[in-house]
């Protein structure tokens, strides 16, 4: 059976007391991103300690002001309000959806959501996303995470055969159907949560 340190144990505990009341916030129809991005913080806080006795590096979510006239004066159209939102966060987390392992961060200033939006470089050959007015917000081993400005909708660019797939209709959709890269390994290699209420 695997074993953790009692300090893990209690950060386990403390996070799995904060999961019910994040996951009700994060899954009202009013909330916002950064309660979304919190309980996802917090499911991966529990999948990490789990699996590596430790929290992940990445367990803050902070917000930033930015002034996003500039960047929609240089790029001649509106930016999307979720994207406002998301860029608007300073953050990194790591997730998997549909076995799509992605990286999803925000806190940019104008001059990078102008370059997220560029999309001259060669690595860029599907039509659908060269043409459109998709924003980089992520990444993988193999490819990005774009935000289709236009819908809202999140799709993954595949680099290696040059083709795109829709993840979600938005980011809170994709983030909420997403699980910890660290949930996904065999129920022996994690620590036993009921071993937290043995007296």
């Amino acid at each position: 059976m695997k074993e953790i340190s009692e300090n893990a144990k209690k950060l386990l505990t403390e996070n799995l007391k904060k999961l019910p009341n994040a996951e009700k916030q994060a899954k009202d129809k009013n909330s916002t991103l950064k309660q979304i991005i919190k309980y996802f913080i917090i499911k991966d806080n529990i999948s990490s300690l789990r699996l590596w006795g430790k929290l992940s590096e990445n367990t803050a979510v902070t917000t930033i002001n930015i002034d996003f006239s500039e960047a929609e004066k240089i790029l001649g159209f509106a930016i999307h309000p979720e994207l406002k939102e998301i860029l608007s966060l300073k953050f990194f987390i790591e997730g998997i959806i549909d076995y799509a392992d992605f990286q999803l961060y925000g806190g940019y200033n104008n001059m990078n959501i102008v370059g997220a939006f560029d999309k001259s470089d060669s690595y860029f050959k599907d039509d659908f996303i060269c043409c459109g007015h998709f924003c980089n917000i992520g990444g993988a081993v193999e490819g990005f995470l774009e935000f289709d400005n236009d819908t809202g909708a999140v799709y993954f660019w595949d680099w290696e055969v040059y083709e795109h797939y829709k993840l979600a209709d938005s980011v809170r959709e994709m983030l909420l159907k997403a699980d910890s890269i660290w949930s996904f390994v065999s129920e022996d290699e994690l620590f036993p949560l009921e071993d937290l209420y043995e007296k």
